[in-house]
């Protein structure tokens, strides 16, 4: 998904000159950036929800925002001879999060507009723009093929003062924009299996971890009243240390 980006000072020449002047002496900013307008971005792949069985020899991959102890996955490696890497092309298992998008991308109020209604636009007016601005907003749009893209209030305003039956939106809408450091790991992601993360947490603390039953909760209760604070901690390590699924209908009591 990428979005051509178009920003202008545009505005402040036009209050003293006619149309044809202010293009003339306005800027413009191009940049081609990974995103998508609204939320389009972030429902852009689906998380697998069902469970993480590791099989020998997995290559883990744990994207930005994943709450997965680290410290405890440690000890499923070793268990099970899989490992974590970080490089996400050589990974076979990836896990996110809700939150993993989020944390790879930021934002900004942008306007849409067609991408055909602005080429002719620049088609007409051709003879007004700055020749360098112009040669970058040709060369920007010769192999563009989305059909928006993303222009600044100047910009959009003006617009709209040119031609009145103008596709520009009234209104901005939010452009998520993936981090740059980010976009290299955002393509690799296309077209493979991700996993959420609450896929692992059956695996966490092993076959022989604790299953708090009715029993156990009952016990670890009369810890909590102790006024031995070692007991608290003792719980909560026993808690920390269970097997989460089956147990969480207790463990939520708490």
């Amino acid at each position: 998904m990428t979005i051509l980006k178009i920003t202008s000072d545009i505005e402040r020449h036009h209050t003293n000159t006619n149309n044809d002047n202010a293009f003339k002496e306005a800027s413009f900013n191009i940049d081609l950036v990974t995103g998508a307008f609204d939320d389009e971005i972030i429902d852009s792949f689906e998380l697998i929800k069902t469970p993480y069985n590791p099989s020998k020899g997995d290559k883990i991959y744990f994207l930005p925002g994943v709450s997965v102890p680290r410290v405890k996955f440690k000890n499923v490696c070793v268990e099970y001879g899989i490992k974590t890497i970080r490089d996400v092309d050589q990974a076979n298992v990836i896990f996110a999060s809700k939150k993993s998008l989020i944390d790879m991308s930021t934002y900004e109020w942008r306007y849409q507009c067609k991408t055909k209604s602005f080429k002719d636009l620049i088609a007409e007016y051709e003879s007004n723009i700055d020749g360098h601005d112009l040669e970058k907003i040709k060369s920007a749009l010769e192999f563009y093929d989305n059909e928006f893209i993303a222009i600044d209030y100047n910009l959009n305003d003006w617009i709209k003062k040119l031609n009145s039956n103008n596709d520009s939106f009234n209104y901005s809408n939010k452009l998520h924009i993936i981090k740059e450091e980010c976009v290299d790991i955002f393509n690799s992601l296309k077209n493979k299996q991700i996993f959420d993360e609450s896929c692992v947490i059956n695996v966490l603390n092993g076959e022989d971890a604790t299953e708090i039953n009715e029993d156990m909760y009952n016990h670890l209760a009369e810890m909590f009243k102790s006024s031995d604070t070692d007991n608290h901690v003792l719980a909560m390590e026993i808690m920390a240390n269970s097997k989460y699924v089956e147990s969480l209908i207790y463990i939520e009591i708490f």
